[in-house]
C-alpha cells in the first residue's frame, strides 16, 4: 500500500468519524404522531396539583378545587379554569419524538430551566425537568425525574410552562354571582347609595328609605361580579392621582349576607373594590383595589358607570300599585286649559266619578250566609242618553255647561232591546247609571300597578299643556278596614310627548297610552256580537262553494 492510498483511507476514516459524531448531537429522526412515545400515562383529569418551579423567578402552585382551579403561590385567587385546564392536557400528553445524548449547558437541563411537578388523585407526583429549546429542529429538551434518558419534545409546551403567573389568573375579579349580593354599599362624590335585598325585592336604605327596582339594581349586581381586569399591576406602576387605595373616587363594599337586624349585633364582612384615577391621558382604563384578595389592577373605565346612577334611577317603578278588588271609587277630573293657537279654544272642566254600587260592598263585608238567600227580583235600570257634542266623556259632568236632559220616546213596535251586561259600578256623575263592567276593570288595571318610565328630580316645566287629569282613587277593604286615598296629577304635554306626573312628592314620566284609559264612553252598553269568520268559498265571494278537488 503506497503513500497516496494511505492517505485517502484516513481520510474516509475521518470523514465518517466526523458524520458519526455530526449524527450523534442530533435527534433521531422523528416519528410519526401517530407513533411518537407518549411520556406520561395520566389523563388531564387526574392531575389535582401542579407546581412549576423556574430556575429565577417566583415559584407557581396550582389547585384544582370542585369547579375550576385556585392559584395557591404566589398568591391566592382564583385560576382561569380555560388556561389551567390547557396547560394540565398538554403537561399530561407530551411525546417524545425521540432521544440525544446531549447534557449539561447544550440541553439546559443541568439545572433545568424549569421544574414541573404533577400531583394526581392517587399515587406519586410526576417532575419533569425541562430544558432549552432547539433553534433549527423546533423542539424541547426534556428528562423525567430518576431517568437518564433526554427526550426531545414538541417546543409548544415551553410557551406553556414559561407563562408568569398572573397569566394564569382568572381575570374576572369577583368570584360571586349576581343573584348571591344581598347588601351593596356605595360611597362617591355625589352621596352615599345603600341597598339591600329582602327575599326578591331590594330596598334602597340611603340617602333616603325607598324599594329599588331589581332590574335597575341588578345592573349594579352584574357590575360587581363581572368586574374584569384587563391587566393585573404591581404597586410601583401606580401613580399618586390613580392609586385606589388613597384616592378612592368611588367605593364599592358588597356582601353575600343580609344586614344584621339588630344595632348590637355583627354586621357580615364586606368586599370592597376601590376604584382610582385613570392609567393615562387617553382614560381607557381605571386603577382598581380589591380587598379579598388583595388585587391591584387595571379595569376598563367604563366598569364605574353602574355606581354612579342616582337614587330616583333605583327607584321602583311602580310609583302605585291598587288592588281592584279593594277599590270603592274612582274621580277624573280633566282640566283642558284656554288656547289661542292654533285656534282658539275655551277653557272647560269635566268630572267623571265612577263608584262600586253599595250593596256589593255591604255583600263583601258581611259573613257568608248558612242558608241559600231567597232570589231577589230584578231591576232593570235605563241609563240617561248623553249629548256627544258637549260630553265628550260619556258619564262626565261638564261643570263648565249646564247639563241638557233629551227627552226620548220609544214606538210601541219598537223590538225590546238586549240586557245590559251585568255591573258591580254606577256612574254617580251621571245620575247613578250604571258604568261598564270591562271599562272599569281595564281602567283599574293600569293602576295595579302603574309603573312609569322614570322619575324627575322636580317638577317638569310645561308652557301650554293639551290637558290636566287629577285622578282620586279611594280603596275600602271589607268591614270597611284599612281605606286609603291615592291621588295623581298628569299633565299631558301634547305633541305625542309622555305624561308628566306627580305622586306624593314623587315626579314621573308615563306613557300616553294611559289617557285612552281615562277618557271615552264609560256608560253601560250591550257590546256587539264578534263576527263570524268567513271560510268557505261561498262566504268569500257569494257564489257558489268551490270544490277544490281531493
Amino acid at each position: 500500500m503506497n503513500f497516496r492510498t494511505t492517505a485517502i483511507l484516513v481520510i474516509v476514516v475521518a470523514f465518517l468519524a466526523a458524520l458519526a459524531l455530526l449524527l450523534s448531537r442530533q435527534p433521531t429522526q422523528p416519528p410519526r404522531p401517530e407513533d411518537a412515545q407518549k411520556l406520561l400515562k395520566l389523563a388531564a383529569a387526574d392531575v389535582q396539583r401542579i407546581v412549576i418551579a423556574p430556575a429565577t423567578g417566583q415559584r407557581m402552585v396550582l389547585e384544582r378545587t370542585d369547579d375550576g382551579w385556585r392559584l395557591v403561590e404566589p398568591i391566592t385567587a382564583t385560576a382561569a379554569k380555560w388556561t389551567v385546564d390547557s396547560l394540565a392536557q398538554a403537561l399530561v400528553g407530551i411525546r417524545s419524538r425521540g432521544q440525544v445524548n446531549e447534557s449539561g449547558a447544550v440541553t439546559g437541563l443541568s439545572p433545568p430551566r424549569f421544574v414541573v411537578e404533577l400531583h394526581p388523585k392517587a399515587g406519586d407526583a410526576v417532575t419533569l425537568h425541562v430544558g432549552n429549546r432547539l433553534g433549527a429542529g423546533g423542539g424541547l429538551y426534556l428528562q423525567l425525574a430518576g431517568q437518564r434518558q433526554t427526550h426531545v419534545v414538541e417546543a409548544s409546551l415551553y410557551e406553556q410552562v414559561s407563562k408568569p403567573w398572573n397569566q394564569f389568573r382568572e381575570q374576572r375579579l369577583v368570584s360571586t354571582l349576581p343573584s348571591d349580593i344581598r347588601q351593596i354599599d356605595i360611597v362617591r362624590e355625589s352621596g352615599r347609595l345603600t341597598m339591600h335585598r329582602e327575599g326578591d325585592d331590594w330596598q334602597i336604605t340611603e340617602p333616603r328609605k325607598m324599594p329599588g327596582e331589581s332590574t335597575e339594581i341588578s345592573s349594579i349586581t352584574s357590575a360587581i361580579a363581572y368586574l374584569t381586569a384587563r391587566e393585573f399591576v404591581n404597586e410601583d406602576e401606580l401613580t399618586p392621582l390613580g392609586d385606589p387605595r388613597g384616592n378612592p373616587r368611588i367605593t364599592v363594599s358588597f356582601s353575600t349576607q343580609p344586614p344584621a337586624t339588630q344595632p348590637a349585633a355583627t354586621q357580615p364582612a364586606m368586599t370592597t373594590i376601590r376604584f382610582g384615577g385613570y392609567d393615562g391621558p387617553l382614560k381607557e382604563n381605571i386603577f382598581v383595589a380589591l380587598s379579598d384578595p388583595p388585587t391591584l389592577a387595571k379595569v376598563s373605565a367604563s366598569s364605574i358607570d353602574a355606581f354612579e346612577k342616582k337614587p330616583l334611577d333605583l327607584r321602583d317603578r311602580r310609583i302605585v300599585n291598587i288592588d281592584p278588588s279593594q277599590v270603592s271609587r274612582i274621580a277624573i277630573t280633566t282640566e283642558i286649559p284656554a288656547a289661542t293657537q292654533p285656534t282658539t279654544r275655551p277653557a272647560s272642566r269635566q268630572e267623571l266619578v265612577i263608584a262600586r254600587k253599595k250593596e256589593t260592598i255591604e255583600a263583601a263585608s258581611r259573613p257568608p250566609a248558612t242558608q241559600p238567600a231567597a232570589p231577589a227580583e230584578t231591576a232593570v235600570a235605563t241609563a240617561p242618553a248623553a249629548d256627544a257634542a258637549t260630553r265628550p266623556v260619556v258619564g262626565a259632568t261638564d261643570t263648565t255647561q249646564p247639563a241638557t236632559a233629551a227627552a226620548t220616546t220609544t214606538a210601541a213596535t219598537q223590538p225590546v232591546p238586549p240586557p245590559l251586561p251585568p255591573t258591580v259600578w254606577q256612574l254617580l256623575s251621571a245620575d247613578g247609571a250604571d258604568a261598564s263592567q270591562s271599562r272599569v276593570e281595564a281602567l283599574l288595571n293600569r293602576f295595579h300597578p302603574l309603573r312609569v318610565d322614570r322619575y324627575l328630580a322636580e317638577p317638569p316645566t310645561i308652557d301650554q299643556p293639551a290637558a290636566i287629569y287629577t285622578v282620586v282613587i279611594n280603596t275600602e277593604a271589607a268591614g270597611g278596614a284599612r281605606s286609603a286615598r291615592y291621588e295623581l296629577r298628569l299633565i299631558d304635554p301634547g305633541n305625542a310627548r309622555p305624561l308628566s306626573g306627580e305622586h306624593d312628592g314623587l315626579y314621573f314620566e308615563t306613557g300616553r297610552s294611559l289617557i285612552d284609559s281615562m277618557t271615552g264612553d264609560f256608560a253601560n252598553r250591550v257590546e256587539p256580537a264578534p263576527a263570524e269568520p268567513r271560510t268557505s268559498g261561498s262566504d268569500l265571494d257569494g257564489g257558489m262553494p268551490m270544490d277544490f278537488g281531493p
